[in-house]
């Protein structure tokens, strides 16, 4: 399309993809694209798209668009501007279907939304615990065994810090009494080999 407002060439796939002709495109020009464009979405095109002329900048936006069947689809439009051997402004340019990818990231967002808010209610209640909730992986030995997870409680209760518990392999068996370390060890091993 041109500084004048007029589509000079587009794809014949457009109807199949939008729905409406190349001929309609031709006979209306960009009136026929921004019409279509979600109304939360115009400003975010029409500021770019009008600075191609006469500036010549890249054009880069991702937006909504209508369908001639009524529904709505993201496009990633991409253009950028040069000049015709007589000095007349052309915006060259792509739009790829990216609903697909959008809707995607949509269900992503609000499942990390959900994780988080679940991630928060658990240390709240994990807070209001008078005892230490941990959680580990791997062998309970000094070779294997990893801490993903420590309450800050075991800072009031014992004194060491939750870095010093998540930080080295099976920590709470160094603390444990001389006297008690052999047993404990062996009956976490054995409660772990017994998946109890």
């Amino acid at each position: 399309s041109n500084s004048k407002g007029q589509t000079t060439f587009i794809s014949p796939n457009v109807a199949k993809v939008y729905g409406f002709t190349a001929e309609e495109i031709y006979q209306q020009g960009h009136a026929l694209w921004f019409d279509r464009i979600h109304p939360e979405d115009r400003e975010t095109v029409r500021v770019p798209f009008h600075s191609l002329f006469p500036a010549g900048r890249r054009f880069d936006v991702e937006y909504r668009i209508k369908r001639a069947d009524g529904r709505w689809m993201w496009v990633h439009d991409r253009a950028v501007a040069t000049h015709d051997a007589n000095g007349l402004l052309y915006a060259d340019g792509i739009f790829t279907d990216i609903t697909e990818r959008k809707r995607v990231e949509t269900e992503r967002a609000l499942l990390l939304a959900q994780v988080e808010s679940q991630g928060r209610r658990l240390n709240d209640l994990v807070a209001n615990v008078p005892g230490v909730v941990w959680e580990a992986w791997g062998r309970p030995d000094q070779a294997t065994e990893r801490i993903n997870f420590v309450s800050h409680y075991v800072e009031k209760m014992l004194g060491y810090s939750v870095d010093e518990w998540v930080s080295t392999p099976n920590f709470w068996l160094q603390i444990v009494h001389p006297d008690d370390k052999e047993r404990a060890g062996a009956e976490a091993v054995g409660i772990f080999a017994a998946r109890e």
